[in-house]
């Protein structure tokens, strides 16, 4: 399908879903009496994208997000088992997934990064593509020439949207609004400046003030520019 580039796998929902999958089922249990249900789970999920998106070589990256969908100990038997079978995997408990991709980016010259965070949409460029897996779909993939035409604003944007959109932050923008608010203002930064006002409605403005310390915060946590990144030279290999 988009074979050719090293590819970036996200297994932050390939533990999701399977963690979820056998949520309450008959465990499997192997030879030594561990329950490896949802590492089975999720190295099938994995051999199916790979046939799908037709992946030679990449990284599977394991990072802080893991630890929210996921037991530590499922997290260690996935990661296991991936390098028993000689897959690259990329394992840092304590960063972001976020900030993993942004850091081996810099060592690639052209990657597709494999995902369900749609905050990892910042990172698309004209060296990186992002493939999005949502929930019971079939992949979305996004590319920089088919970015803007189809979401209507720029990565850099990613954050700002996100957070308008966030539905956990009390009367959240439709979609519709928080692309009108990005083509007023550019940033969510911007829009608190003041510039522009006359060209948004007293109740935008009236939320955006009521709800500023919130959303501000969440622009600060999607943006990846503001993640820590550790240091290493990533090993791209074959995905076996």
């Amino acid at each position: 399908m988009v074979g050719g580039h090293v590819f970036i796998i996200d297994a932050t929902f390939l533990l999701d879903d399977s963690e979820k999958a056998f949520l309450g089922s008959a465990p499997l249990v192997d030879g030594r009496g561990r329950n490896t249900s949802v590492v089975y789970a999720a190295i099938r999920e994995l051999l199916i994208l790979r046939r799908t998106l037709g992946i030679a070589r990449g990284t599977v990256v394991v990072g802080a997000d893991a630890n929210e969908v996921s037991s530590a100990v499922n997290i260690h038997m996935f990661r296991n088992f991936m390098l028993a079978i000689g897959t690259k995997v990329l394992h840092k408990p304590t960063v972001r997934v976020g900030a993993l991709c942004r850091a081996i980016l810099l060592d690639q010259k052209a990657a597709w990064i494999v995902t369900r965070n749609k905050s990892l949409m910042q990172l698309v460029n004209a060296q990186c593509g992002i493939i999005l897996v949502p929930e019971g779909a079939a992949p979305d993939v996004i590319t920089e020439s088919t970015f803007a035409s189809r979401h209507h604003f720029h990565p850099e944007q990613v954050p700002s949207f996100l957070a308008l959109t966030d539905p956990r932050i009390a009367k959240s923008f439709t979609t519709k609004q928080a692309i009108r608010l990005l083509e007023v203002y550019g940033t969510l930064d911007d829009a608190f400046d003041g510039s522009g006002a006359n060209a948004i409605s007293p109740r935008t403005r009236q939320y955006l003030s009521a709800n500023k310390a919130l959303l501000l915060a969440r622009v600060r946590e999607l943006t990846l520019a503001n993640h820590a990144e550790a240091r290493w030279v990533a090993p791209i290999g074959s995905l076996v």
